[in-house]
């Protein structure tokens, strides 16, 4: 079905889950339940639990969670719901189709097949391969192809390939095809020959497995000393209690397509064989063919939906990115400019304190006036500054793997070192670096 994309917000969503039951809010969405449940788990919208609806039917107001809070970013993403096209559309809706389909089965005439020698082609290939003594001609080409899966006694044999023919000849009225099913992967050059494949029926583009198989009856058996006595020496082994027995009666299995689909049997009765339920399973084998194009269109919405959120997830990401390098960059700049503003304080201070300058006496080099030097290195450091950078002040290595110098560089800058801190008096001009005591 074509659909139109409606973007709706969470509170909207929630809104909505709330004014009606998720069934009926579906059908407005031209949506299952199901794959609308499963979107409102995704967004973490809550919903009525069992009775609500029929509380407020009673005229009682049951509480309603509020809507719980998420992530902004995650909520500036609105998410979209398909919606049904408008009424008056050109296209036909799925339940048209069916309806047409069903009406089309209804008028098939179903006569019932009579001579294996005219039989369709993968009935005579069947035959071959349950050992038919009868010969049956084959025309150019027929000899290869798949063939049905029946397991059968001797006895019922011709009535089973005679009931596949019939169910195949009426499918292919209605434009239903029995095909083998497609490789996984293709074969070696080398292998040896195989067996004929088990074919499949496609039905309105659908593959559809069946099986006819003959019931069978358990009666007890005793078994024989040889096997008691083997039964004793062996623990592996377990003699047969039971003997199973061909009753005469068929069945014919829809088997399973999917993880979610159910194999449905339909059984010879007393009073209505499996020749007289051909009608009902050709309905069944339409219906399920239809289920199957719907939980694939249910499963493709959702594969969407998961990959425009993965699309959105990495976009994010990478924006989070981005912003991370330039919260860094600004805390960069922002700490730089702090420490600097911090040392100008200290080196005005300073300066108010040793109006005549500050001489330090350094290891193998001529005396330096430290307040110059402070003020060279604060606006080298400084980010508003418009000195530039000296390389003599940068770090060689700004790693700190261990994180040492980081907690000694702090200590130094919140004072817990002050014991070894020069004592600035009054007069005092000349200081030696290397006297770690101080003057």
């Amino acid at each position: 079905m074509i659909a139109d994309s409606l973007t709706l917000s969470r509170q909207d969503l929630y809104e909505l889950a709330w004014s009606k039951p998720v069934v009926e809010l579906a059908q407005d969405f031209g949506i299952s339940d199901v794959a609308l449940a499963k979107r409102l788990r995704k967004l973490g919208i809550p919903v009525p639990g069992r009775g609500y609806w029929a509380r407020v039917a009673a005229g009682q107001t049951p509480r309603r969670p509020p809507l719980p809070r998420r992530d902004d970013e995650l909520d500036a993403a609105e998410p979209s719901i398909e919606v049904p096209p408008p009424q008056g559309a050109p296209e036909d809706s799925g339940d048209e189709i069916l309806a047409a389909l069903r009406a089309r089965i209804a008028s098939v005439e179903i006569a019932p097949a009579t001579d294996l020698g005219a039989a369709a082609p993968s009935v005579k290939r069947t035959a071959r391969s349950l050992k038919y003594p009868e010969p049956l001609d084959f025309c150019r080409g027929e000899r290869s192809g798949p063939i049905l899966e029946v397991a059968v006694s001797e006895g019922t044999r011709e009535r089973a390939l005679l009931l596949a023919d019939t169910f195949l000849r009426s499918a292919a009225e209605l434009g239903w095809t029995f095909e083998a099913p497609a490789a996984s992967k293709p074969a070696p050059e080398n292998q040896a020959i195989k067996a004929p494949a088990t074919g499949h029926l496609s039905v309105e583009g659908e593959s559809i497995p069946f099986r006819i198989e003959e019931r069978l009856k358990s009666e007890p058996r005793e078994p024989t000393p040889q096997e008691l006595a083997r039964e004793r020496r062996e623990y592996s082994y377990h003699a047969p209690r039971k003997t199973f027995k061909p009753t005469g009666a068929l069945r014919f299995i829809r088997l399973e397509t999917a993880y979610w689909s159910r194999q449905k049997t339909w059984y010879d009765h007393r009073r209505r064989r499996v020749e007289d339920q051909l009608r009902e399973i050709l309905v069944d084998f339409l219906e399920h063919a239809f289920e199957i194009k719907t939980r694939r269109a249910e499963r493709e919405c959702e594969e969407r939906a998961e990959q425009e959120e993965k699309r959105r997830r990495e976009a994010l990401e990478a924006k989070r990115e981005v912003n991370a390098r330039l919260v860094a960059y600004l805390e960069t700049q922002a700490g730089a400019w702090f420490r600097a503003r911090l040392l100008r304080g200290y080196l005005r201070a300073l300066r108010r304190r040793a109006p005549e300058g500050l001489r330090v006496k350094v290891r193998d080099g001529e005396p330096l006036d430290f307040l110059d030097w402070a003020e060279t290195y604060i606006n080298a450091m400084d980010p508003l500054h418009e000195a530039s950078r000296i390389e003599e002040f940068e770090r060689e290595d700004y790693s700190w793997r261990a994180g040492e110098e980081a907690k000694a560089e702090l200590a130094r800058l919140s004072g817990h070192e002050w014991a070894h801190s020069w004592k600035i008096s009054v007069g005092s001009s000349d200081l030696d670096l290397e006297d770690e005591d101080g003057a």
